[in-house]
Order: structure tokens, then sequence, then C-alpha cells
């Protein structure tokens, strides 16, 4: 072979490596493909929820100062 033919191999080869790590990439990425939007809603959920539990705890801490209040 002549120092140009291993050129040409060694850039398909480098090709090939750059698509297969990016594929490996998306792959082991942090949240995958479906990950974040499973995220997203989970800490949407856990807002909701806490909203609901202030919300709760207002009007408890209203419904005693009117009592109190008579």
């Amino acid at each position: 072979t002549t120092p140009r033919d291993t050129t040409a191999a060694n850039n398909e080869d480098d090709q090939d490596d750059s698509v297969k790590l990016a594929a490996n990439a998306l792959d082991h990425s942090a949240f995958g493909n479906f990950g974040l939007p499973i995220t997203i809603a989970a800490g949407v959920v856990v807002l909701v929820g806490l909203l609901m539990t202030l919300r709760r705890k207002m009007a408890r801490a209203k419904r005693l100062r009117a009592q109190q209040a008579r």
C-alpha cells in the first residue's frame, strides 16, 4: 500500500468512529430520548402538590383565626 491509500483508509475509520461516538452520546445522555419530558412532568406534579398543600394550610390557618375571633 502507498501512504496515500492508508491516509484514505484512516479518514474513513475516523468518520466511522465519529458517527459511532455521536450515536453513543445520544444513547448515554443524562435523560435519553424520553427522560427529560418525564422529569419535567414529575417536577410539575411536585409543584402542584406543594401548591395544594400550601393552600390547604393557609385555609386551615384562616379558619382557626376566624374561630378565635368569635
